[in-house]
């Protein structure tokens, strides 16, 4: 059939809708694993060809590999999923085939590169590589020159001079603060523990400049460690150490930080947004720590994704133009997290509740 072979066609003899082959095809959640290999092959067998793809047949196809640390993916739905998935439709979109990769702590330490893409390289089949998440420092040091390709990172700064795309977690966390204070809060802590990641650092930094800007005290103890600095690994029992003095409001991190920090307030008593008022970042639910819907930034990752890939190909094709960090921006999704700010008295209470 060639590339008359619709997606209509491999959904009758599947036995599945259109949109469920649109998901196999695409790497999205919602098709089991086994299904969408049957998808897969029949696409194959049947010789369908992407639209895109159809329409640009004078583009040529490449092998670009997805390389991420595997403590990103536990039992829970995470961001870094998500970005995978729309990392895989952009890929697919643009003709070309993806591996993906996982990165234990062990290979980092040990300079190792995934078996998959060592073999690769050896080879010469990976034109490109995308590096999704924060490495080790060393082992950013070490990767692109092992890689020997065009490497595009994602969602980190690479310590080096390479072409990164992140989003702008400053300003981001800078807005946040902002809205705090335009609602009244004086008293604001900060979730997340500084240099575990340079995500986490630069919302920081975001945060204390309108901390600055507006005059209010930058307490220690209002500087709330979320994780693990080594592993990264966060946990609500040895972490998330609230000070003897209850903040008006949390800035957080993440919106897995403020899931959890919310969850550690209700048992012991304090409620959100009654008492205190939490904000998230990257507009991620985490349905199955709390069913809160916080004030968060949403990050563009479908953005983040598109540009990530269209940069690498321009790198994989000889484009010549200067390495630098693209920075993508977003914007406040507002939740039933935030509250106008309560009397003195009020917060006086709040901090009682606490002992």
């Amino acid at each position: 059939m060639g590339t008359k072979v619709r997606m209509k066609d491999i959904a009758q003899i599947a036995g599945v809708s259109t949109v469920t082959v649109s998901k196999a095809l695409a790497g999205m959640r919602g098709v089991s694993e086994g299904k969408r290999r049957e998808i897969m092959r029949l696409a194959d067998e049947m010789g369908y060809v992407p639209l895109e793809k159809a329409q640009a047949q004078e583009e040529e196809s490449y092998r670009i590999y997805v390389i991420t640390p595997d403590y990103y993916y536990g039992k829970l739905p995470s961001i870094y999923g998500h970005m995978m998935e729309l990392l895989s439709e952009e890929i697919r979109r643009a003709g070309c085939v993806m591996a993906r990769e996982m990165l234990s702590g062990r290979m980092m330490k040990e300079g190792r590169l995934p078996e998959g893409l060592g073999s690769a390289i050896k080879h010469r089949e990976a034109d490109g590589v995308l590096i999704l998440g924060e490495l080790e420092a060393e082992y950013q040091r070490l990767l692109p020159g092992r890689c020997k390709s065009p490497c595009v990172f994602m969602d980190s700064t690479p310590l080096l001079n390479h072409d990164c795309v992140i989003s702008d977690g400053f300003h981001g966390a800078w807005q946040l603060t902002n809205y705090l204070f335009d609602r009244g809060h004086r008293r604001i802590a900060y979730v997340g523990t500084l240099l575990a990641s340079s995500s986490i650092t630069e919302r920081y930094l975001g945060y204390a400049r309108s901390m600055m800007e507006h005059g209010a005290e930058i307490l220690r103890e209002w500087q709330i460690d979320d994780r693990d600095l080594q592993t990264g690994n966060l946990s609500g029992e040895f972490y998330f150490r609230l000070p003897r003095q209850l903040p008006d409001a949390f800035v957080c991190n993440s919106d897995l930080s403020a899931a959890i920090l919310y969850e550690k307030l209700k048992k012991m008593g304090i409620r959100c947004p009654e008492d205190v008022s939490i904000v998230g970042f990257d507009n991620f639910h985490y349905p199955d720590i709390s069913p809160h819907r916080f004030t968060t930034y949403e990050v563009d990752t479908r953005k983040m994704a598109h540009e990530a890939v269209r940069i690498l190909l321009r790198r994989i094709r000889g484009d010549y133009f200067r390495k630098r960090t693209y920075v993508i921006d977003g914007h406040i999704v507002e939740g039933d997290s935030v509250r106008t700010a309560a009397s003195e008295n009020d917060c006086a209470e709040c901090t009682k509740s606490m002992h």
